[in-house]
């Protein structure tokens, strides 16, 4: 982490050194080349009915939360950007940044912390990104296999090659370092190598959305937080469809298919239940849309993720509220099956409230564990950004 914020530090003062005297940038210039953005959410969460392996319950909980981001780009020239985004929240949580009401106590100032640092080439048909920043491949639905909130540290390149005025086939490739073990040049780190073929279209009147990737995690903690027993390795091929249907209201539908091939059969470390626990996949139907304002949209979703189908700390902490032993911060986002219901308004473009409903329950039940656990959750949001 440390080597990529001090290569990102040197890369702007590079950046930002004038070549001549009239490199200097006007006021108006520099007005042109940043651009800001920012958003707020505010939310109230209801957990209810939770059951935990050893049978017992434990008590309902409810939330009120915020979320608050902030960020800029600055445009160095036709080329090269680079970036940065703010954001509150439990630093210690990479999968959520949201702050619940009252937990700081007595009023203290929330704690910020460096959400994005990176530094983007675009030269149009290719494109390349040093630092951390957004997981640059494209996914379909509900970030089961990764959070929209993880943003990664390493190195992305890409591109986009049109095929004729309506298909675009988008290759992107990765390599991030997830976790520094301090033992030489990326040895024992734990990291991320990725790949994968996205293509977007139309057909008659459908829009469509497809993409197969292999990502390949080395050395990952089985526990997030530095509490980790054991450490394991991952190579997950991921499947996304998304078909958009070119009616009056929006309809799109569409899932996504995980597939771990690693063979854990040898590892005497993992639980005999759960060692061809690797696959997982998720189908959802979208009516509507939260576009512009008066839209609405609804949804039903129905995933199925199996315990080592995703890394569990790495993917949505959205469906339900199981934690990790030695109280880790993060959440343990696999072995489950649910629906999700959505109901949305927009009162203008990206101001909406957003209502969420979840039904989980475990698929596989450990041999230490008495029953397979529950956990049902209801949250509404207000979102508004710029």
């Amino acid at each position: 982490m440390k080597i990529v914020y001090t290569f990102f530090v040197v890369a702007i003062v590079c950046l930002a050194i004038p070549q001549s005297s009239n490199a200097q940038l006007s006021f108006d210039g520099l007005k042109d080349k940043l651009k800001f953005t920012g958003d707020v959410r505010a939310r109230a969460e209801y957990d209810f009915n939770y059951l935990k392996s050893d049978s017992t319950e434990s008590d309902d909980r409810f939330r009120l939360r915020s979320r608050v981001r902030f960020g800029t780009t600055f445009q160095y020239n036709e080329h090269y950007s680079f970036g940065i985004r703010l954001r509150a929240g439990n630093l210690a949580d990479q999968q959520s940044p949201h702050i619940s009401w009252g937990s700081s106590g007595e009023d203290a100032p929330w704690s910020l912390g460096l959400d994005k640092a990176y530094i983007k080439g675009d030269y149009g048909k290719f494109w390349y990104s040093l630092g951390k920043n957004d997981f640059p491949f494209y996914a379909v639905a509900d970030e089961l296999f990764w959070d929209n909130d993880v943003t990664p540290e390493g190195v992305a390149l890409g591109g986009v090659l049109k095929a004729n005025d309506q298909w675009s086939f988008k290759p992107t490739a990765g390599y991030f370092l997830i976790k520094n073990a301090n033992a030489g040049f990326l040895k024992n780190d734990a990291t991320l190598g990725a790949i994968q073929l996205a293509a977007t279209g139309a057909i008659s009147k459908m829009d469509l959305n497809v993409a197969a990737g292999y990502f390949a995690f080395s050395n990952m903690p089985n526990y997030p937080d530095g509490t980790q027993t054991d450490t394991l390795d991952y190579g997950v091929f991921v499947v996304d469809l998304k078909v958009g249907l070119k009616t009056k209201i929006p309809i799109a539908f569409g899932g996504d298919l995980m597939l771990n091939t690693t063979d854990y059969s040898a590892n005497k470390r993992i639980d005999t239940a759960f060692k061809d626990q690797k696959t997982g996949f998720d189908v959802f139907v979208e009516v509507g849309s939260l576009k512009d304002k008066g839209n609405w949209m609804a949804a039903i979703y129905y995933a199925h993720i199996e315990k080592y189908a995703v890394v569990d700390y790495m993917a949505q902490d959205d469906y339900l509220r199981w934690g990790f032993p030695n109280n880790a911060t993060g959440t343990r986002s696999s072995n489950f099956s649910a629906p999700e219901f959505r109901l949305g308004y927009a009162f203008g473009p990206k101001f909406n409230v957003l209502g969420r409903f979840y039904l989980a329950k475990g698929i596989a039940k450990a041999s230490t564990a008495k029953v397979l656990e529950e956990a049902n959750r209801f949250r509404i949001d207000f979102n508004i950004g710029f």
